[in-house]
């Protein structure tokens, strides 16, 4: 939930750089100036965020409200923290993440889960130039652990009742049966430029990455990992869980390009995702499809908007010196057709980049 990519449409693929590139498209790892992030800490909550504001700001914390925005559109809270050195086509990172989603038509019919992720990235991209065209091809590798408790209707409203501050987060899920476990992840990229056009390819989780999963109580989980460092033998599951291959494809225009004046730097840019499934059309095609600009002025400021699958994303990015704050609105389609199931939400990034 990036702040820099939502408020863009979510659209990022052609334009990856910096730090979000090992998310998006490995091939930004030879792309723009090199940084270093010490670290980034990433916010977000899955809620209509005037409501939300005015409810929590007025101190008005009740189980209510939430299981009202639970029932319209879905409620949750994720954060994420990470370190990472991207350039001259190196990428490393280390991502901590952590997001919970209750959502259902009404009390008695929620559902949700929470997952935790700790994510190692590693790769590194070339850059070379064909017939003209300027290229820059990279792959990654991306060992992970997951911790992944889905919640029942009861769980879920119990989890719902801590975030209203009635109890403990940790109380409401410790009795839990909780999924844990590793993967691997291979994830492949590729950036053209000619003139002002960027073209993006990214291919995210390549052959399909299995997880690993045992299961043991939420409790037992923590416990483990909090003495030991590593997760608990567990108990074998009969499922298969395993994360899809996706292909995301995009096109970004710099009509700036050649402008001698860098106190003004504009890009548009857009990105069909998962381009098997567009082509299945088992969903909307408008599901797929994100498109995002960015107005940057004097390489500090920046003015942030786009479509994310049909709905309109803004927000505002500050860099000084080598503090980066950024934040975002944006809307997702959690349905199969635009407007069945869409979840408003906001976010915010801190980040020291050097």
């Amino acid at each position: 939930m990036s702040p820099e990519i939502m408020a863009q449409g979510g659209s990022y693929v052609a334009v990856a750089e910096g730090y979000n590139s090992i998310f998006t498209n490995p091939a930004g790892f030879a792309e723009g100036d090199p940084s270093l992030t010490l670290p980034s800490l990433n916010f977000w909550v899955h809620a209509n965020p005037l409501r939300y504001l005015g409810h929590f700001l007025g101190g008005n914390h009740n189980t209510d409200y939430l299981l009202d925005e639970a029932t319209d559109g879905g409620f949750g809270i994720g954060a994420a923290t990470g370190l990472a050195y991207v350039g001259n086509g190196l990428g490393l990172g280390l991502v901590m993440q952590v997001d919970s989603f209750i959502y259902g038509p009404q009390a008695t019919g929620l559902a949700g889960d929470t997952l935790a992720t700790l994510s190692l990235v590693g790769g590194y991209a070339v850059s070379f130039n064909i017939l003209g065209v300027d290229m820059s091809v990279g792959a990654a590798l991306r060992p992970f652990a997951r911790i992944h408790t889905p919640l029942s209707s009861d769980a879920a409203y119990e989890l719902l009742t801590a975030f209203a501050g009635k109890k403990s987060i940790f109380g409401a899920l410790n009795n839990k049966a909780t999924l844990h476990g590793t993967g691997l992840g291979i994830d492949l990229g590729l950036i053209a430029k000619m003139g002002s056009f960027r073209l993006g390819v990214s291919f995210r989780d390549v052959g399909n990455t299995p997880i690993n999963y045992k299961s043991s109580s939420f409790e037992t989980v923590i416990s483990y990992l909090g003495t030991n460092l590593v997760f608990p033998e567990g108990n074998a599951i009969s499922d298969t869980y395993v994360i899809p291959m996706t292909i995301n494809a995009g096109l970004a225009f710099y009509p700036m390009w050649g402008n001698s004046d860098s106190a003004l730097d504009i890009v548009l840019h857009s990105e069909i995702r998962d381009l098997a499934a567009f082509f299945e059309g088992e969903r909307d095609m408008l599901t797929h499809l994100h498109v995002g600009a960015e107005v940057r002025l004097w390489e500090s400021f920046a003015l942030r908007g786009g479509l994310n699958q049909g709905y309109v994303t803004f927000g505002l990015g500050l860099e000084l010196s080598f503090v980066k704050l950024d934040l975002a609105y944006f809307t997702r389609e959690l349905g199969d057709r635009y407007g069945e199931s869409p979840s408003s939400g906001f976010a915010f990034e801190l980040a020291l980049q050097f």
